[in-house]
């Protein structure tokens, strides 16, 4: 998305039989190469906060669907407790 946008640029192919290994485990989408997954890229994660702060980028906040479990109670077998 940010690519489309023309928000981030894409390093030059450094290692050009790399590119297409994308199954691999350590491949990142930003350098384009096997070396680590795009995860744990900082180099993208330091880009995409800068744009951040720049006001370029804004992030929307997952909505969660919340639930809650009911419980119903029914007392009429319990004798009465005093104390």
């Amino acid at each position: 998305m940010l690519n489309k946008g023309n928000k981030l640029k894409l390093l030059e192919v450094q290692q050009p039989g790399e590119v297409g290994c994308t199954s691999d485990p350590n491949y990142c989408l930003f350098h384009m190469m096997v070396h680590h997954p795009t995860s744990r890229c900082f180099v993208l994660k330091d880009k995409i906060q800068a744009l951040i702060e720049a006001s370029d980028l804004t992030l929307r906040s997952r909505l969660e669907k919340v639930t809650a479990n009911m419980v119903t109670l029914n007392f009429k077998n319990f004798s009465k407790v005093t104390v």
